[in-house]
C-alpha cells in the first residue's frame, strides 16, 4: 500500500505546498474544512501520530511551530 503523504513529500504526488523544510511539509488539503485549514506532516513516514510523537518529540515541536508560522497563517486557502 502506498502512502499519499510520502508521495507528496518525495514529489511524485502534486499538492499545493505552503511550507517546506527538511523535516516537514504543510499543504492545502484536498477537502478544505475551514478558511485556514492546513495539513502539516513530517517528511519521514510514520504509521501514525502516536509513533511520530513518541520517537520525534523535538521534530513534532518544530512541525507544530511551522504550522503557526507566518508562512502557513498567511497562506491563502482556496
Amino acid at each position: 500500500m502506498t502512502c499519499i503523504l510520502c508521495d507528496v513529500a518525495d514529489g511524485t504526488e502534486s499538492a499545493e505546498i505552503i511550507y517546506d523544510d527538511p523535516e516537514c511539509l504543510a499543504i492545502t488539503p484536498l477537502r478544505v474544512m475551514a478558511p485556514t485549514h492546513v495539513l502539516v506532516f513530517p517528511r519521514a513516514h510514520y504509521d501514525g501520530l502516536p509513533y511520530f510523537l513518541e520517537r520525534e518529540v523535538e521534530s513534532a515541536g518544530r512541525s507544530a511551530h511551522a504550522a503557526g508560522s507566518g508562512d502557513c497563517r498567511t497562506a491563502r486557502i482556496k
